[in-house]
């Protein structure tokens, strides 16, 4: 009797329209690639080691009853030429539930229009990514295509290396080599004194699970910490903690930005609660 296999469905693909979005775009939609082959389970964890894909990630830990919970792939930010404003401060956060393979999963962009002519503006989309390999001029590349939930917005992103990816242009076309175009991982030290820490931490936890407690009550829902992403200290007669955080209410989940204060006698107070995962403060 032959022995039954498995099937693993492959990514979906994304549709070929050119995107649309509320504010002016340098993102855009390019032709369709190869996925990415599968690689052998052995030789991906060899890999993960000798790359560190995911820009210095901080590793749930996952028991038993929950294996579904997502992991931080990548962050990456930086500010972007724009055609109508100083520059799009921009902050992408990469997630998956397959951690063994690391090849497409859920991501969350925040984008800062700084000096439009009706002042700063801010847009936040989430959505799912997918890796895809060569570029019109590089046919190895590594590629991760965002596209938004509502599917009019594309973005295509080349790995640099471990710490940093490159906007490409429409075709996949490489872009004038300008530094402007490439984001990076926010590093252990990070805007305005602050820095990365393991999101494990005892006091980091305690911090994260305050700010959802106040958050709640401030507004009168059930919320409850699921895990924490991503974590920086900044030490000033006090700690200030800057948490991504998901959580959940009656199922629904969502991933936040927390900014938690920790006074000299060991006080927590909530300052700052945003949607979306922004890693830094704003200029």
């Amino acid at each position: 009797m032959r022995p039954l296999v498995k099937r693993i469905p492959l990514p979906r693909r994304c549709s070929r329209g050119t995107p649309r979005s509320a504010g002016p775009d340098l993102a855009l939609t390019g032709r369709r690639l190869r996925p990415m082959s599968r690689t052998p389970p052995l030789v991906a964890a060899v890999c993960l080691l000798l790359t560190g894909v995911g820009c210095h990630p901080v590793q749930p830990v996952v028991n038993g009853a929950d294996r579904t919970l997502p992991v931080l792939v990548g962050m990456f930010t930086g500010t972007l030429p724009c055609a109508d404003c100083t520059g799009i401060r921009t902050d992408i956060t990469l997630f998956t539930i397959t951690p063994g393979r690391r090849i497409d999963g859920t991501f969350s962009l925040v984008e800062h229009y700084l000096g439009t002519r009706s002042g700063d503006r801010t847009f936040r989309r989430n959505g799912r990514w997918v890796t895809l390999r060569g570029t019109a001029t590089d046919p190895e590349a590594a590629v991760y295509q965002l596209t938004t939930d509502d599917g009019r917005r594309v973005i295509n992103l080349k790995r640099i290396d471990g710490d940093a990816v490159r906007l490409l242009g429409d075709d996949q076309s490489e872009l004038p080599p300008d530094l402007r175009y490439n984001l990076r991982h926010p590093g252990p030290a990070l805007l305005g004194g602050y820095r990365e820490v393991d999101a494990s931490l005892p006091d980091v936890r305690e911090a994260a699970d305050h700010a959802v407690s106040e958050h709640s009550t401030r507004t009168g829902t059930t919320l409850s910490t699921r895990h924490v992403f991503w974590a920086a200290r900044q030490v000033m007669a006090g700690v200030r903690y800057r948490l991504c955080i998901e959580t959940t209410s009656d199922g629904a989940r969502m991933v936040v930005t927390a900014v938690v204060f920790r006074t000299l006698d060991q006080r927590l107070s909530l300052s700052d609660w945003i949607e979306g995962c922004e890693p830094l403060p704003s200029p």
